[in-house]
């Protein structure tokens, strides 16, 4: 089952919720993560427990068993820049430790592993269409097993000025964009580890724009567009 909010930490907070998992619960994270992960985690005073990972941002497995207590309920795995990960070993590792498997698929929406999407393996998966999509919002939740009480009492997301004007400015030439961005506001240091900290945010649900967005978008279409271009530079890499 699929649910849509306006974020996808906001889709993993109501997972979490489905999961029933209660203050003190421990989640496995790994060690590089987006802050914003943890703010729903903080919210619903789960503790988080962070593992190691290695260069190619695999776990280092051999680790995983010592961290693994009586107040652990669940992992993340992560699909980092929409690479996936080797999802076998981790379900492997949660049947053996009775944990739940939470999929963090924020940025690989649309993509496959032997033809099943990304952010369905999991118990729960969360997957951020506004970040591969020109929309003001998008989070989607993926579910397992049951039905989600869907919180009806949130409203749609807000959509501002500002995001109809990013909207636009999605739209245009690359070169011109960045021009405009650069006139408009000044970029962050990348180099600074404190510039990119992001706000916490309010529960809200997706707007209609966005929706209807997601549903009409032809996602095989991006898919081979994106898997098109990384072969391509990597090609360009390693002649390089």
């Amino acid at each position: 089952y699929k649910y849509f909010f306006s974020h996808a930490r906001t889709a993993l907070k109501y997972g979490l919720k489905h999961l029933d998992l209660k203050a003190g619960d421990g989640i496995l994270l790994p060690e590089y993560i987006c802050d914003v992960i943890t703010h729903p985690l903080q919210e619903l005073k789960l503790v988080q427990q962070f593992y190691s990972i290695n260069d190619d941002f695999t776990p280092l497995w051999e680790e995983l068993d010592s961290l693994v207590n009586v107040n652990t309920k669940a992992i993340m795995m992560v699909h980092y820049f929409g690479q996936p990960q080797n999802i076998n070993s981790f379900l492997t590792f949660c049947n053996k430790n009775n944990l739940y498997l939470i999929e963090d698929n924020a940025h690989g929406y649309g993509g496959k592993l032997n033809s099943k999407e990304l952010g369905t393996f999991g118990d729960i998966g969360i997957s951020s269409p506004r970040k591969i999509l020109n929309t003001y919002c998008g989070g989607i939740l993926w579910i397992k097993n049951g039905l989600l009480t869907y919180p009806n009492h949130i409203m749609n997301y807000p959509v501002n000025i500002i995001d109809r004007l990013k909207q636009k400015i999605d739209n245009v030439n690359p070169k011109i964009k960045y021009s405009l961005l650069k006139t408009i506001k000044r970029r962050p240091k990348y180099e600074n580890p404190e510039a990119f900290h992001e706000s916490i945010i309010n529960d809200f649900s997706i707007d209609n724009f966005s929706l209807d967005s997601i549903r009409k978008t032809d996602l095989n279409e991006i898919r081979l567009y994106r898997q098109n271009l990384y072969f391509k530079l990597e090609d360009f890499a390693k002649k390089n």
